[in-house]
């Protein structure tokens, strides 16, 4: 957000905790379109919740999710 200010770009950022709410609020706005970014991996409730609403929606992936599954020799409590 920060970033984006500094390009002239007005930047709101709501106070949510899940996807639900920042919906709800998202539909509240009468906002028509969003892009959202995210990362390759990401979990869908956001971008579905707003097409169900007939809000258009642009996936922008910003980071890629690396998966480095690591053997567990000990034996923990």
């Amino acid at each position: 957000a920060e970033r984006l200010k500094t390009e002239g770009i007005n930047v709101f950022v709501p106070e949510h905790e899940t996807a639900v709410s920042l919906a709800e609020f998202i539909v509240r706005q009468k906002i028509k379109s969003v892009l959202f970014w995210c990362g390759n991996l990401h979990r869908e409730e956001l971008p579905v919740l707003l097409k169900e609403k007939n809000i258009s929606v642009t996936e922008m992936a910003v980071y890629q999710t690396g998966l480095y599954p690591v053997h567990v020799t000990e034996h923990y409590d």
